[in-house]
């Protein structure tokens, strides 16, 4: 158990002081099938502990700690990986902000994919996305957005609106003929989620549009 989080602390260093190695570990949290224990007991080292309750209910008695004990390291590790989830956060706005382009992206009627596994290969928003000249005026780039509206969205089927992204901190969403406009405080961006296929992440679009701010 190499993480860092503190529940997989916590585990390492309560087996050392028992003396028990991972398998016997897992015989005392109840598993029979060893290789699965050991696969539940590394995803919660590993911070998945919504996913695995009964491993973690087992734990006091396994460990011959008290439920608070447990209680305790578990506490840590959510907010241990809320902090690292507020910093990554963080770095991903600054690194929008830094390189951001006005674009816009394509409303469609569908907000989730239709073609996952094509959008996921993609590994991009470029869908949905449309780039505009940042050197020509401002006042030309809706225009030139709607000119590059495709008839079909892949994955996403037919568009219904725009929003054109003047800046982070600006932007405007319209109907497809640009007559009905609502102004918006952020830039839109696609939302995203992520899968593995073979021990390798990837990433998709499947929550449509997300107000960022």
């Amino acid at each position: 158990m190499t993480s860092l989080l503190p529940i997989a602390l916590f585990i390492e260093q309560r087996s050392s002081n028992l003396g028990l190695n991972r398998t016997t570990l897992v015989r005392r949290l109840g598993y029979r099938n060893v290789a699965k224990g050991l696969h539940s007991l590394d995803a919660v080292c590993k911070g998945q502990l919504d996913r695995y309750p009964d491993l973690l209910r087992a734990l006091p008695v396994a460990l011959d700690v008290a439920d608070r004990d447990v209680a305790e390291a578990a506490s840590d590790t959510q907010a241990a990986l809320q902090a690292a989830y507020d910093e990554k956060r963080e770095e991903e706005d600054a690194l929008y902000r830094r390189t951001f382009q006005p674009h816009a992206i394509i409303l469609t009627k569908r907000s989730r994919p239709t073609q996952i596994f094509v959008v996921a290969l993609l590994g991009t928003e470029r869908p949905l996305r449309i780039d505009v000249d940042p050197s020509t005026p401002r006042d030309t780039w809706l225009p030139q957005a709607v000119a590059a509206i495709p008839e079909r969205v892949l994955g996403f089927t037919k568009p219904v609106g725009i929003v054109m992204n003047y800046s982070p901190d600006e932007a405007v969403q319209y109907d497809l003929a640009t007559k009905a406009a609502t102004p918006l405080t952020a830039a839109k961006r696609i939302g995203r989620t992520h899968f593995s296929i073979g021990g390798r992440e990837l990433e998709f679009i499947a929550r449509g549009l997300t107000h960022e701010g």
